[in-house]
């Protein structure tokens, strides 16, 4: 009976004993630290995205101009020609024909017309010649009529061959023409694109066989709604994007503005004229595409300085406790869309606020911080890739 009254007095004892320890204190809460920057402006664009279709300033299908068989094709599938460049060659055996013929009318019309003038010279100078015979009672009046008679009739028949001359130089032109229609020339500096036909091909009149285009300048083609009709205007920038990477891969200026909307979509189409000296575009090719139609400075607020609850923007600003110790402070503002890496502050804060810029997640409104002076403010630069 003894054993179990002294474990008794020792079970009673223990929480007298555990009471009389020292507690450890408590460590203070952890304040975290931020980075901050001043609230600064920024040059903001006023622009808007769209999708621009590209197409070749210099842009043409070459056709036949004849009927006949391909006899030369002295080009391949992407040559680069120069202007005059000799395309196509058509074997057009008849036009030749057609050329001799009237070559020879000609000569024949050409040699009437010399006979011609040496009669008309030698009635001319009878009809003189008798005239000063009848003055002198040496001729009849009979007789001189007889050659005035001829030499009117002589010169008559002078002018229906001269005509004959300047026809047959037509006709003769006209046939030289259609017989260089069986060439085909390139009408300027380009690039052969795919080609349609093979040596000994017939090809008939108005047949396209290949295209020819310049790809070193290019029309950007885009639509507007016609609600922004007032505000595109001539030589505004245009800034073309990689689809993917929002590199940019060109600018250029407005160059054409449709007088007319479009009534089926109540779209306005504009076009942009770039140059692309490098070939890194192509016709018929699609990208991303800003139009600019100005610029306005506003206060930039980083994007990594904002955070989204139910839809609403928030910011944390550097403010004082009434202690004076510093504390986050969070804020609601209103941004307009991002743009370099910031928004344009639309309302909410003043310029030299003191913005949180780090460790948003670790914040709550009126949480205790420790501040360091982070970098300042920066966008990136507005000539720059669109984000």
């Amino acid at each position: 009976m003894r054993r179990p009254a002294v474990l008794l007095l020792a079970a009673l004892a223990l929480p007298v004993l555990t009471a009389c320890r020292p507690r450890t204190a408590e460590p203070p809460p952890r304040v975290p630290r931020v980075a901050t920057a001043a609230l600064g402006p920024h040059m903001f664009r006023e622009r808007r995205e769209v999708v621009s279709t590209l197409e070749a300033v210099a842009d043409v299908r070459l056709a036949a101009t004849s009927a006949g068989r391909v006899d030369a094709l002295p080009i391949r599938e992407g040559d680069v020609v120069p202007a005059g460049a000799l395309l196509l060659r058509l074997r057009v055996q008849e036009r030749q024909a057609d050329v001799g013929q009237v070559q020879a009318q000609l000569a024949a019309a050409e040699a009437r017309v010399v006979e011609q003038q040496a009669r008309l010279a030698r009635d001319r100078a009878n009809y003189q010649r008798y005239s000063y015979l009848q003055g002198q009672g040496a001729a009849s009046q009979q007789d001189l009529d007889t050659y005035r008679t001829q030499a009117i009739a002589q010169e008559a028949q002078l002018k229906a061959s001269q005509d004959a001359v300047r026809s047959a130089r037509a006709q003769l032109e006209a046939a030289s023409e259609r017989l260089q229609d069986r060439l085909v020339r390139a009408p300027f500096a380009g690039q052969i694109s795919d080609l349609r036909v093979k040596s000994g091909d017939v090809l008939r009149e108005g047949d396209p066989f290949t295209r020819l285009l310049r790809n070193d300048r290019l029309l950007s083609r885009i639509t507007l709604p016609s609600t922004l009709a007032d505000r595109v205007q001539q030589g505004q920038t245009l800034t073309l994007a990689d689809p993917a990477s929002g590199q940019v891969l060109a600018t250029g200026g407005v160059s054409f503005i449709d007088p007319t909307v479009d009534p089926a979509t109540q779209s306005l189409l504009v076009k942009a004229e770039v140059a692309n000296p490098g070939g890194r575009l192509r016709n018929g090719q699609r990208v991303r595409a800003w139009l600019e139609f100005g610029r306005r400075e506003a206060l930039a607020v980083p994007f990594q300085a904002v955070t989204q609850s139910a839809g609403q923007s928030f910011v944390y600003t550097l403010g004082r406790g009434p202690d004076g110790r510093p504390q986050a402070l969070k804020v609601p503002v209103r941004l307009g869309p991002l743009q370099d890496g910031c928004y344009p502050l639309l309302e909410g804060l003043q310029a030299g606020d003191s913005l949180i810029t780090s460790n948003l997640l670790n914040l709550r409104h009126r949480a205790p911080v420790r501040p360091q002076a982070g970098p300042p403010v920066r966008c990136l630069d507005p000539s720059g890739a669109p984000p």
